[in-house]
């Protein structure tokens, strides 16, 4: 998990990270999948269904090996990571996490 926390310092200076596994094969260009959505989502995960607590409590889980974090919020987007991290888990709800404060 020190590859999100380096992120997350990136993403404290306002700058935009997308972080993928080594062995993501991306196919097609995504950029411009990114610049089509909102401007307030400030953080993007790949959903998953594995591990089977957090679909249990939220109904998805999230994969850690794919996530776009923009810098917009970036001190509130970072300390979020962090917590995430620290706790090896989201420790939110998802409506928590669809909604961060300005």
């Amino acid at each position: 998990m020190e590859r999100h926390l380096a992120a997350a310092a990136l993403v404290s200076f306002g700058y935009d990270v997308l972080l993928t596994d080594s062995t993501a094969v991306l196919l097609k260009p995504i950029l411009p999948f990114f610049r089509q959505q909102p401007a307030d989502v400030d953080l993007f995960f790949q959903r998953d269904d594995w591990p089977a607590d957090p679909v249990r409590h939220i109904g998805c889980a999230v994969n850690a090996g794919f996530v776009l974090m923009r810098g917009k919020k970036g001190q509130k987007v970072a300390a979020l990571v962090e917590d995430m991290v620290s706790s090896r888990s989201c420790g939110c709800t998802a409506s928590q996490l669809s909604r961060m404060p300005e």
